[in-house]
């Protein structure tokens, strides 16, 4: 009983995460990270099933209820991380998976996870603030690393570099953050 009672709630959590990630969507609050590009395919075909549909009068809970309906969908691939949303569709695709060595696995690895690479991740506004303290992190890092471990230098160099292009794509239009959802 109590573990049903759970699962109804992190259902419930679920559908309310992705329906803030879809309100943000039309708002130009998008997503970042490698997942960005197909959550915001799906996004734009519930729109365009939500624009097709025709509501007849306008009646506010029928059009609210089809739109859970539509995101119910995405809702179940969905696992919460600290630094990102994983939208678990294809086990195969997951970088957790591949560093396992489980390709069919059927649910992620948390901690294998790596949200700025796996393309099933996404980061939102929510989760700005995870990022933006591993730049501070690694700044720190650099700054205290002697000069003679270039090769640890160049690497964490090339990490904060990545996190930064993130946190600057964050929540941004697809005009102003080309090539930053790769």
């Amino acid at each position: 009983m109590f573990l049903e009672e759970v699962r109804q709630s992190e259902e419930e959590h679920h559908l309310d995460l992705t329906r803030q990630a879809f309100r943000d969507y039309p708002a130009g609050k998008l997503p970042a990270g490698p997942g960005a590009r197909e959550l915001i395919a799906a996004f734009e075909n519930i729109d365009t099933a939500l624009k097709d549909h025709d509501p007849g009068a306008p009646v506010v809970l029928d059009s609210d209820q089809r739109l859970v309906n539509l995101l119910r969908g995405q809702a179940p691939s969905l696992h919460v991380g600290t630094a990102n949303l994983c939208w678990y569709r294809d086990p195969a695709k997951a970088l957790c998976n591949k560093l396992a060595g489980t390709p069919g696995a059927p649910e992620p690895k948390g901690m294998l996870c790596d949200a700025g690479r796996c393309p099933q991740s996404t980061i939102h506004e929510s989760q700005l603030s995870v990022w933006s303290d591993k730049a501070a992190t690694m700044n720190g890092m650099l700054k205290a690393l002697p000069r003679s471990q270039r090769a640890e230098r160049r690497r964490l160099q090339d990490e904060l570099n990545r996190t930064v292009e993130i946190i600057n794509s964050i929540g941004r239009p697809r005009e102003h953050r080309e090539g930053a959802s790769r």
